[in-house]
């Protein structure tokens, strides 16, 4: 559902480090050439590039702020985004009062303040007939209505925990900090699986306070962060990203196995070589080609099935009615203990 979400970010982060790695490059070029060697074209460019290059004190701070701006851009850009798409799963082909009674109430407040608040600038590309009209189809019940992101995820400055904390609430999605502190890519990024949660608050805070020094003109060079620490800050804002996104994913099944749109077809008993699997499964066809999706307490990941293997004998298609070991070849590799979930539609 937020694949598309994730690579946008990606790919504004990598931009990011490339953008900081070609000019730590230049500023090592000009600093270092030597003055005095055979002319050449090369030495030619270099000394235009000197002449022309800032203090190697106030390049590096623009650096820091063009990356800490940047990157906080890319995040909340992301947060947004994918709550958006939840938003849009979530309500789909759902009457608006059948939604949970805090989902209802937090959008109805949200619709009044992003109302009294339509002709500002960040909201020029909200139409009020629109926001009106859609939000009145969803009170007389009609279906196929479509609700506002803005009125759930609305936020008055940067976005810190708190901040994230509360846009998922609004929407539906609770208990986000259980997630985070046991979340793989975090403990992965810190190297530890003890105190995730605290580590990801105090550093989001520290990046959020980055960029509105940046943003204010408020940096010194003995307050910038060298070209790794950057690199590293940004390695955090991916990891973190990736939790979010789990979670709205896990979610998204959970939502659809309550629909009876998805259901438990094992678990995975034993992990094997080559991203094979050994699955205890019970009432359910897996066939090559099929999509499912491993769930743990800490963890959520969509694996293709790429070979089957039943008593030991290969096979396209199995059709289980009690419970046998189905040993699976999946894409990726697989997570032992995890859920085996298969959906009847797309997330």
């Amino acid at each position: 559902m937020i694949s598309s979400a994730l690579a946008r970010l990606n790919s504004g982060v990598e931009g990011v480090c490339a953008f900081l790695n070609v000019n730590q490059a230049a500023r090592e070029l000009t600093s270092r050439f030597l003055v005095g060697l055979e002319p050449s074209v090369l030495e030619g460019y270099v000394e235009a590039l000197r002449e022309v290059a800032p203090p190697s004190t106030s390049w590096r701070i623009y650096d820091h702020c063009a990356a800490m701006s940047r990157i906080y851009a890319l995040f909340e850009q992301f947060c947004e985004s994918i709550l958006a798409d939840w938003i849009d799963f979530r309500v789909l082909n759902v009457a608006f009062n059948s939604l949970p009674a805090k989902l209802q109430d937090s959008y109805a407040a949200g619709f009044a303040s992003i109302l009294s608040d339509i002709h500002k600038v960040r909201f020029n590309h909200i139409s009020s007939s629109d926001l009106i009209a859609e939000y009145h189809k969803a009170l007389k019940g009609e279906i196929g209505y479509r609700l506002t992101s803005e009125c759930l995820t609305h936020h008055k400055g940067n976005i810190r925990w708190d901040d994230i904390n509360v846009m998922f609430e609004r929407c539906g999605i609770p208990l986000l900090g259980e997630w985070v502190a046991n979340h793989q890519s975090l403990a992965h990024h810190f190297q530890t699986k003890s105190k995730i949660l605290e580590q990801t608050i105090s550093r989001l805070s520290e990046f959020v306070q980055y960029r509105n020094d940046s943003a204010h003109a408020l940096v010194e060079i003995d307050e910038i962060l060298g070209h790794d620490e950057i690199v590293d800050l940004a390695d955090f804002v991916m990891s973190f990203c990736l939790c979010l996104s789990d979670y709205v994913e896990k979610s998204s099944i959970e939502h659809l196995m309550s629909s009876g749109l998805a259901t438990k077809i094992g678990v995975v008993a034993e992990i094997k070589r080559n991203n094979i699997v050994v699955c205890n499964v019970e009432g359910a066809t897996v066939k090559m080609g099929d999509v499912i999706h491993l769930i743990t307490s800490n963890s959520y990941g969509v694996r293709t099935v790429c070979g089957l293997m039943l008593n030991d004998v290969s096979t396209d298609k199995v059709v289980v009615a009690n419970a046998v070991e189905l040993g699976i070849k999946l894409d990726l590799p697989g997570v032992r203990r995890a859920h085996v979930i298969s959906t009847y539609q797309e997330i």
